[in-house]
């Protein structure tokens, strides 16, 4: 089970042209949106990553505007743990366990999924809030995550596994979001 004080979010690469091209990039984008303001009801750390922004374009604005005060890495790997400011940003957060959306799903969400797992992580990939250009990409993403262990959850399962029982001030906020 994942709880509020092991887990930290991971937003991967939302950016630019690419994020409206992906497969389903509207509801992609909506329900990142939703597991954003959910995290932050939990306050739960957030990393945001960007893929090389001056080519790619900064984080998308539908986005950013829930992102104030995170931090954002600038990186050019494709495995996020590549990078040492985001490696350093993880092992300063002294969590766990880590949730991922963002784009693409078989690239920098794969790549980064499966290192924090081999490194010995509980990594949850949020299978509504990533997507990748062809839908095939994605299936196969999400299918190899799965057999390496990594949980595959959507964002309404996540955010209720942390939320763990109703009738909580947060339970009714988060219930807004998810509506």
């Amino acid at each position: 089970m994942f709880t509020v004080e092991r887990t930290a979010f991971m937003l991967i690469d939302v950016q630019g042209k690419l994020a409206d091209i992906v497969q389903n990039s509207e509801r992609m984008l909506q329900k990142q949106e939703q597991l954003i303001q959910g995290m932050f009801t939990l306050d739960i750390p957030i990393l945001c990553m960007e893929q090389y922004p001056k080519g790619l374009g900064p984080t998308k604005e539908q986005l950013r505007q829930h992102l104030e005060g995170v931090p954002t890495y600038e990186k050019i790997e494709f495995n996020g743990m590549l990078n040492e400011g985001i490696r350093q940003a993880v092992e300063q957060l002294g969590r766990k366990q880590f949730v991922l959306a963002g784009i693409e799903s078989h690239i920098c969400v794969y790549q980064t999924a499966l290192s924090l797992k081999r490194e010995g992580y509980d990594v949850a990939v949020v299978e509504d809030a990533v997507s990748s250009r062809y839908a095939e990409d994605k299936e196969r993403a999400m299918s190899m995550l799965r057999h390496e262990g990594v949980k595959i959850v959507g964002v309404e399962t996540i955010l209720y596994e942390l939320l763990q029982r109703a009738g909580t001030a947060e339970f009714k906020q988060i219930l807004q979001y998810v509506k």
